[in-house]
């Protein structure tokens, strides 16, 4: 689970680095090791830690939270 958390931080920090270079400057561009895949799957991770669903949803908890981060990291 610790790898997990790990590699979500390792994640989020580069999409925060992106974000903030594309804030600064809109014609950056990531750079090369960062494919389209990464940026999709950081818009997965990111969906799936605010953890904010639409009404009436209820946000998730527990282990049905840990899951939707593991998968949103899986695919």
């Amino acid at each position: 689970m610790s790898d997990l958390l790990m590699k979500v931080k390792e994640e989020e920090e580069h999409t925060r680095m992106d974000a903030e270079e594309l804030r600064l400057d809109p014609n950056f561009q990531v750079n090369r090791s960062r494919r389209l895949s990464n940026v999709m799957k950081d818009k997965r991770l990111i969906k799936a830690l605010e953890n904010s669903p639409l009404p009436p949803n209820a946000p998730l908890t527990g282990i049905q939270l840990l899951d939707s981060i593991s998968m949103a990291n899986s695919s």
